[in-house]
This record gives structure tokens, C-alpha cells and sequence, in this order.
């Protein structure tokens, strides 16, 4: 009985603590839609100006394997299925040209709880740059990250936000056309309860009351 109580204990104190690593991949999200609220370990992941597109569609100037080093095509683990691109508000639809955006254009990424180490990969920074900002709850900037001229047509580049905590919102500013993929982040797990002194005390003597009942019952028992 001490031993199962010990571990009950043990199991609420660490509920009450640990965190849950989450990865959005969108693949099972509809193409050519704009990208619905996501709900992942307990937070509610919501998108602005961002609309799902299908890896190896080169409609709107992403996935075809036209350069060998094209990773949005070939990178298979981080790169590949649904991805995100920028939607025009006007049409419905992607984006098709960089020159159609306006220069400080902003997506948007909000988390409904405050999160921590927020990564991505983005895809086609290749003309203009980007950068991006976290925010908190108040939209202070707890950092930035900045991508130029990659030199090459839909090369990746990782973009991470590690060990930075209390993230509500990632702005992804710039004309570039760019894809999102591999979204990922940590978030607070629903916390248990932890007992007060009061409460083990109960329980405690629950448990002493349940163990003496036991013996007595097996004390009564007839013997064979």
C-alpha cells in the first residue's frame, strides 16, 4: 500500500511540472484552404494570411524539380506533403510573385497559451529576405530572426526561437513567397493538482483504514 502511494505522489508531482514537445507537419490539412485553427497538446495554434499548398506543385512557384538542389523538393523529413504558403486576401488563393506582396507583409503564427522554443523551416527566401518576430502576450518582442538572399531558389532554412519562453505569437514579415513546414514548439501540459498536506494526510489515513480492513478480513477468513 506504501509503495502505491509513494507513486501516486510521485506521478502528480511530476504532471505538475512537465512540459510536451509538439510538430505540426499540416499534412493532414486541405490544399488550396486557408489553415484552420490547430489544436496541439492543449493549445490552440491559429494562422493569419497563411493558406495550405501541396508539395510538388509548382503552381505557385514551389516544389518542382527543376534545380538539383531544390530541398523543398528532395528534403523529404522536413519538407515535404502539405506546407504553408501566403494567402491573397483578394483572391483566395497563393500568392503567385514576390513583386504582389506588399514589402512589410506579415503572417502570422498565435498560440492561445504562452509556448516556448518555437522552430520552423522556411522555405524560397531568395529575393527580398525575411525576418521574423516572436511576441508575447502584449506583443513585446522577445526576439528576432533574420533571413537574407539565400543565393538559391527553395533552399530551407531553419528558424528557431530555443530557449525562449512565454511566445503567444510568430510574425513572419517580408515579400518572398515563402513556405512553413515543420512547425514546432513546446507547450505547458495541463497541470495536476498537487495535494496539499491536509490532503496526504487524508489520504494516508484512508489507506492505513483500507489496510486494516484487509487484515482483519483475512483474519476471519476459515481455514482450510
Amino acid at each position: 500500500m506504501k509503495k502505491m502511494y509513494a507513486v501516486s505522489v510521485l506521478c502528480l508531482l511530476l504532471a505538475s511540472t512537465q512540459t510536451w514537445a509538439d510538430t505540426l507537419n499540416f499534412d493532414d490539412q486541405t490544399v488550396n484552404t486557408a489553415t484552420p485553427d490547430i489544436v496541439m497538446g492543449g493549445v490552440n495554434v491559429s494562422f493569419t494570411n497563411l493558406i495550405t499548398i501541396e508539395v510538388g506543385s509548382s503552381a505557385y512557384g514551389f516544389g518542382s524539380n527543376v534545380y538539383g538542389f531544390n530541398t523543398v523538393y528532395n528534403d523529404t523529413v522536413n519538407f515535404s506533403g502539405n506546407f504553408l504558403t501566403d494567402i491573397n486576401d483578394e483572391t483566395g488563393l497563393p500568392y503567385a510573385r514576390a513583386s504582389t506582396r506588399p514589402e512589410n507583409f506579415a503572417r502570422s503564427i498565435r498560440f492561445d497559451t504562452p509556448v516556448s522554443d518555437v522552430a520552423m523551416y522556411i522555405a524560397d527566401v531568395d529575393v527580398y529576405g525575411v525576418w521574423l518576430n516572436a511576441l508575447d502576450s502584449n506583443n513585446n518582442v522577445l526576439g528576432t530572426l533574420t533571413f537574407s538572399l539565400s543565393g538559391g531558389d527553395a533552399l530551407l532554412r531553419y528558424a528557431s526561437f530555443a530557449g525562449y519562453s512565454g511566445i503567444s505569437q510568430i510574425q513572419i514579415i517580408g515579400r518572398d513567397p515563402i513556405g512553413i513546414d515543420t512547425l514546432s514548439f513546446t507547450s505547458p501540459m495541463i497541470a495536476a493538482p498537487v495535494p496539499e498536506p491536509e490532503t496526504y494526510g487524508m489520504m494516508l489515513a484512508g489507506l492505513g483504514l483500507l489496510g486494516t480492513m484487509a487484515r482483519r478480513r483475512k483474519q476471519q477468513e476459515p481455514t482450510a
